[in-house]
């Protein structure tokens, strides 16, 4: 996936179909913006009634996907409130910026795979292997919880397990964000890896297999 930044302004319109992911949660929900301010956006999401009332912490990072003509756009914004039922309307802050995504064959999907992951120690080895969780993940890296700031740019290891038919993957990947949640306990850390130089192509075919097979078990769910 290419990415490069534009302004914003320019591309947000009202009746824009969007997705909404606010760190920590399992879930992503379809919206479509309705509203632009000066200081915030503001989204009609698809929820339920429960998970709307149990609503994210002021200032959770919520990651957007915004529909545009020939390609998706992609921001990560403070989550600000929301409005009173029985509107299902999301306020976050409103972005400067926004990546502009050319997808090729890779889509992230949002799924809870066990991972276990080695970070660098101050003398250049792997510690010991933690137990985690992705948030998501795609052909070319993911994203996972971890309870420790991880340096940018550094390599990890990752051991990702439950693949629809590969079991497990062992893999090297360059940890490329680093990026704080806060959480009912305290604070926990998003983190970004690459490991597109590391794939063999056996792998990555394998791999993109396994991701499109979460992708329809993610879409039978209903979340996209």
């Amino acid at each position: 996936m290419i990415s490069d930044l534009v302004k914003a302004a320019p591309i947000l319109t009202v009746g824009q179909k969007m997705r909404l992911h606010a760190a920590g949660s399992e879930h992503a929900y379809k919206g479509v913006l309705q509203e632009i301010g000066e200081l915030y956006i503001a989204a009609a999401i698809e929820i339920s009634p429960e998970d709307y009332i149990n609503a994210p912490l002021v200032d959770t990072p919520v990651e957007v996907h915004l529909a545009g003509r020939n390609c998706l756009y992609l921001t990560t914004c403070a989550y600000r409130g929301n409005a009173p039922l029985p509107a299902q309307i999301w306020y976050v802050k409103k972005p400067d910026t926004l990546e502009r995504q050319q997808q090729r064959e890779f889509v992230r999907v949002p799924v809870p795979l066990p991972l276990r992951v080695k970070t660098i120690n101050i003398y250049g080895g792997y510690k010991d292997a933690r137990e985690t969780v992705s948030v998501d993940i795609s052909g070319n890296g993911l994203c996972f919880v971890s309870e420790q700031d991880i340096p940018v740019p550094s390599m990890v290891q990752l051991l990702i397990e439950d693949l629809p038919g590969m079991d497990e993957l062992p893999i090297s990947a360059d940890a490329v964000r680093c990026m704080p949640v806060k959480v009912p306990a305290g604070c926990v850390y998003h983190v970004g890896v690459c490991f597109e130089n590391y794939l063999s192509r056996p792998m990555r075919t394998h791999l993109l297999h396994a991701i499109n097979v979460l992708q329809r078990q993610v879409l039978h769910k209903g979340i996209r």
